[in-house]
């Protein structure tokens, strides 16, 4: 793994904690209802998944992807998320649970090998801010359940 997402570099460090100043903020402060940041990695579910694990951690803007720093580490791992589990209601959830950018975040699903992340490829939505983190960071494939 490359240095580069072993930690946030300084400017993303500083422009953090001028954003976030507390506890966390909205990913979306003045986006439309609707409207959801093309900071995701998503993929069409073709069932429920499973949740036999927890990812639990800070909610991170790393290099204009979304990750999550782990509680137990300095790890950034990529949620995989279910394109009809992102909804953007007073907010943005992930599983029917409000997300806050710099706050704590829990999602259940479970990890994926590369090579998991490497067969569905094709079957994920990636943008360009996501590329670098798909190729160097672990995956976690979100469950797809919750409101």
């Amino acid at each position: 793994m490359s240095g580069k997402y072993q930690r946030l570099s300084l400017v993303s460090v500083v422009a953090m904690v001028g954003i976030l100043g507390g506890c966390g903020s909205e990913l979306l402060p003045n986006a439309a209802a609707s409207e959801i940041p093309d900071i995701f990695v998503t993929f069409t579910p073709s069932g429920d998944g499973g949740d036999a694990a927890l990812l639990a951690g800070t909610a991170t803007n790393l290099d204009g992807c979304f990750v999550v720093k782990l509680e137990t580490s300095d790890e950034y791992i990529l949620p995989l998320i279910p394109e009809n589990r992102i909804t953007n209601r007073s907010g943005l959830h992930i599983q029917g649970r409000r997300v806050l950018l710099g706050g704590r975040i829990e999602l259940g699903g479970g990890y994926s090998q590369r090579s998991a992340l490497e067969q569905n490829w094709g079957k994920l939505n990636i943008p360009q801010t996501c590329q670098n983190a798909a190729a160097e960071l672990k995956t976690f494939i979100v469950g797809n359940y919750g409101a």
